[in-house]
């Protein structure tokens, strides 16, 4: 059935696909090692949201591969996150026009969803070897809400992120390999990264399963906002080829 949904989605866009496709769905924990934010960034409070609470919490992601040819490829990649935490701080808490009383727990709801169309393409190819390089575009939706009795305060955005790719496999044995991959960008306004290294065993053909870790880093500085985010996760995926 993905398959077919897939054929029939590029066949819109005139693509014919003459390889494989593969579903990948990955899952595990999360840390926060840091996650400031400042809204207004001038004259907001700034606060750490990360050091009462670092995790884990639970994370998952979807992604879908599209070789059109040997050379050229596509990925779809949903990549939700969701963290909640409490903090306390001793003087008031200025959030986005929002004074929240000190000495009193701010729920923090922190969301950051990604999506994204990314275009690879293969500057070496032997076997199951690659190594790829590519063009991202990510549709940011970012949203960190502040709870605190009858006070709330929510400030959210949706952008376009245009971001680099890299995307490396080297087969060790016949069933085990060795994968890293990364979104980034960096620019006067923010930075970007989502990086992961794996360790993969293939289960049969047309299936295996993998192990590693995640690094996802970035943050703004702007008129409006002042954040950063550095966040960590011990994953597993299951991949399907068709």
């Amino acid at each position: 059935m993905i398959k077919t949904f897939t054929l029939i989605f590029l066949s819109f866009f005139g693509i014919n696909v003459s390889n494989a496709q593969t579903v990948l769905i990955e899952s595990g924990l999360a840390w926060q090692h840091r996650n400031d934010v400042q809204i207004p960034s001038k004259t907001g409070t700034g606060l750490s949201f990360d050091e009462p609470d670092s995790g884990p919490f639970f994370h998952y992601r979807a992604e879908v591969h599209v070789d059109i040819n040997s050379d050229h490829g596509l990925r779809f990649i949903y990549a939700p996150l969701s963290i909640e935490a409490t903090s306390t701080s001793r003087s008031i808490t200025n959030y986005n026009g929002v004074a929240f009383d000190a000495n009193q727990p701010i729920t923090i709801d922190y969301t950051f969803n990604s999506y994204r169309l990314g275009y690879t393409y293969s500057l070496y190819r032997s076997g199951d070897n690659y190594f790829k390089i590519g063009l991202t575009g990510k549709i940011r939706q970012a949203e960190i809400k502040f709870i605190q009795g009858s006070k709330v305060s929510s400030y959210d955005n949706v952008g376009f992120v245009p971001l680099l790719y890299y995307g490396f496999l080297y087969n060790f044995t016949k069933d085990w390999s060795f994968f890293t991959d990364a979104d980034f960008a960096a620019a006067p306004q923010g930075r970007a990264i989502d990086m992961t290294l794996k360790i993969r065993r293939n289960l049969s053909k047309q299936s295996a399963i993998s192990i590693g870790i995640r690094g996802l880093e970035g943050g703004a500085d702007n008129d409006k906002v002042k954040t950063f985010s550095f966040i960590t996760y011990a994953v597993v995926d299951v991949a399907f080829s068709f």
